[in-house]
């Protein structure tokens, strides 16, 4: 059943490609937004140097800020060249 699943998925992101190019290109929004609007829960510091977070806790919150704009922007380029793939 899960295998029929995956298949039909599969099948249909190589049929529609520019489907998948929506994930990067909502992230790139998601990381630039939060960078402008300076979201708390993107920019918490966890303790840990993992993610944003702990980007934010090493070397503060405006590098951390600069560098999701910077990440947001690299998805923005690899969404624009998903969109114009025109085959896999």
């Amino acid at each position: 059943m899960a295998e029929d699943i995956f298949d039909k998925i599969h099948v249909y992101f190589r049929e529609h490609p520019k489907v998948m190019a929506l994930i990067p290109l909502s992230l790139g929004v998601m990381m630039i937004v939060g960078a402008v609007q300076n979201w708390d829960w993107l920019y918490a510091p966890s303790g840990t140097f993992r993610g944003i977070g702990g980007i934010s806790a090493y070397f503060g919150r405006t590098i951390a800020r600069i560098l999701a704009v910077v990440v947001g922007l690299i998805f923005f380029f690899v969404a624009y060249i998903m969109f114009n793939v025109t085959k896999w």
